[in-house]
């Protein structure tokens, strides 16, 4: 079911049950799919899913993994409160190798999600991770990160608290995610989540 653009109504119209129809239930049950009973909105931002995904480069050094970029646009963080959550599958290969996950928005701060040297065959990390923004310049990260064999219990997890530096949520910013490691495709990134949390009234935080 598709949006009706609102009517504009005129003096003395002869309102019928069609137009009412249209106009309140229809129109209603569109913009509620949008819409928590709670007040609260939920919708998906960008999403990917990549078979073989994308890895980093070999050497060791920080891969912007471009092909996850997310746009996030200026004051669609308007309100204090208002929440980013990204949720990430990641591939590890069989190496001793330090691999690690970093995240970054605009020119804010590069921040550690995790690190591991785990040198197991099928190894998978889940993250998810929830960004809030405090004020027009700050914000605030916090998440988790489970890594394990594929379809096995987790071999261990790490719990974030952190922030992702200056951001100015008025201006266009980039959600970029990072992967390094020794060798090439030490971690790859699979399917990837941003949606938004939006209170209708903001929230002090």
């Amino acid at each position: 079911m598709a949006f009706t653009t609102f009517r504009t109504w005129v003096p003395l119209e002869v309102v019928t049950a069609a137009m009412l129809n249209e106009q309140v239930r229809d129109n209603g049950n569109v913009l509620k799919t949008y819409i928590d009973n709670d007040g609260s909105h939920r919708t998906l931002v960008k999403g990917f899913a990549f078979s073989s995904g994308q890895g980093n480069a070999g050497g060791g050094a920080d891969t912007q993994l471009t092909s996850y970029d997310v746009t996030i646009g200026a004051d669609f963080m308007s309100q204090p409160g208002d929440a980013l959550e990204f949720i990430g599958t990641w591939t590890l290969a069989n190496t001793a190798n330090t691999k690690t996950c970093k995240f970054k928005i605009g020119g804010g701060t590069l921040v550690t999600l995790f690190t591991d040297t785990s040198a197991v065959a099928n190894l998978i990390g889940v993250m998810r991770f929830l960004i809030v923004r405090r004020t027009s310049s700050s914000a605030a990260l916090t998440g988790f990160v489970a890594i394990g064999a594929a379809n096995a219990a987790m071999t261990s997890h790490r719990v974030i608290n952190a922030s992702p530096g200056t951001v100015d949520w008025t201006a266009s910013q980039t959600l970029a995610i990072y992967a390094a490691g020794t060798t090439a495709n030490d971690l790859r990134l699979t399917d990837y989540v941003v949606n938004s949390m939006r209170g209708l009234n903001g929230a002090t935080v």
